[in-house]
Parts: C-alpha cells; structure tokens; sequence
C-alpha cells in the first residue's frame, strides 16, 4: 500500500532540510508516489517548481508549508487550490515581509491570522512541533482540548487534522493520547513522518545543518531521531 507523504523539506527550509526540489522529484517518481506534498519551513521558494518538476513527472503536487504559531510551535497547511496557495502566500508573507522578521518569526502566527486566511486550506495540527503535542507532552489535556477545539472551528471537520507522529522514544504514549482527543472531539487523525532528507545515508548532512542551524559544535549535538523517509510499512 502506498502512503502519501505529507510532511516533507527540502533545502528550501534553510538548513533544516537536505534534498533539493529535483532530488524530491526524483525520488517520488523513482518509487511510484501518484501524489507528492512539500511542506517547508515558513518558505514557499521551492514552490513553483516542486509543482512543475511534479507534473512533468505525472506526479499530483501538494503545496504547503510548515508555518510558525504562537507559543513557538507550529503548524502544516496544505493548499486545496489557488485560493488556498493564495492564502498560504498571505500567511507567508505575514511572518516573512516585516520590517523586524526575526521577531515576527518568533511570534508566529496567532488563531485570528489563520482565522483570517483558511479559505481553502487544510490544516494539521504540527505533529512534534505543534503547539496541540506540546500541550499534551506537559500533561495540559484542557489547554490540548483548546487548541484542537479552536483550529476545528477555523478549518472545520473536512480541513483539520490531527497529526500523529512517532519520531523520537517516548512518541507513543503522546500518540495514544493525541488519539484519543481526537476521538473526543470527533476530529480525523492522519499519520506522518516529519522527513528531512530522502536517505538514512544523509543523517550525516543533516546533523552538519542542524549545528550551524543551532550554532553549536557538531559534538555538542545530541543524538538526532531518524528523520529520512520511511518506508510504507514503517508508516
């Protein structure tokens, strides 16, 4: 069975991703994907031609992002249209085009600016870098319900998903739980990898980026999960 990846980066996240667009490509068409999502960090500089390399390739494109919410957490949309591409380039441009972007990417995204700006968008809640697992993680079921309460009444039933991930040891009691609020509130669950580089051979590459990401010395780095693409029955 083949599973749709919808959680992905490439370099355009800045050094927080390894292949290039045409690696991505390349790689789908290489292992048969009939549908290919891109998802970058708070970016949409691969965009364009993620979308024409896939149709080349006869491969369905998903454009969307990774973008930056309040709280330092973040969120993934995905575009359903071009007025969905068109409000995921407004969101865009709200954290990037500022006169202080650092502190506009630090702050993030609030409720009312997805709010403003979810025509056409699915929405999954961030998987380990959301802000709904990390309320989980420090047991605030309340707070957790919230957070998954008010994206459900900004994307609706049909666009809001939350995201099950299981990266790092520990992922599945916070899985069991993110499941189970999800059953509560009658909001569908997806499962997704969050994938920076194609290959476990790129570890390697990737922890090089991550340290000047982080501007530390690779061996002050801990031990970094797994973060290549899975296969279908790791999935």
């Amino acid at each position: 069975m083949i599973t749709i990846p919808l959680h992905l980066h490439s370099h355009w996240s800045l050094l927080d991703g390894v292949p290039s667009v045409r690696e991505i490509v390349d790689f789908a068409q290489a292992e048969a994907y009939p549908v290919f999502a891109l998802t970058d960090t708070n970016a949409l500089y691969g965009a364009v031609e993620f979308a024409w390399r896939c149709r080349e390739a006869g491969i369905q494109p998903i454009i969307g992002a990774e973008l930056s919410t309040t709280g330092g957490h973040s969120i993934v949309l995905l575009a359903q249209s071009n007025v969905g591409y068109a409000n995921l380039c407004k969101l865009v441009t709200l954290l990037q085009a500022c006169p202080d972007r650092d502190a506009s990417l630090a702050r993030g995204l609030s409720f009312d600016d997805l709010s403003s700006h979810a025509d056409d968008l699915i929405a999954l809640s961030g998987g380990r870098s959301g802000s709904l697992d990390a309320a989980l993680q420090g047991g605030d079921i309340p707070r957790a319900e919230f957070i998954a309460s008010t994206l459900l009444d900004i994307f609706g039933h049909e666009r809001f998903f939350v995201e099950l991930q299981l990266v790092e040891a520990g992922d599945k009691d916070k899985v069991v739980a993110l499941q189970r609020l999800a059953d509560r509130l009658n909001i569908r669950a997806v499962a997704t990898h969050d994938i920076r580089y194609l290959s476990p051979d790129d570890a390697p590459r990737y922890r090089i980026l991550t340290a000047m990401r982080q501007g530390k010395k690779l061996a002050e780095l801990p031990a970094l999960p797994d973060l290549s693409f899975p296969s279908p029955d790791a999935m």
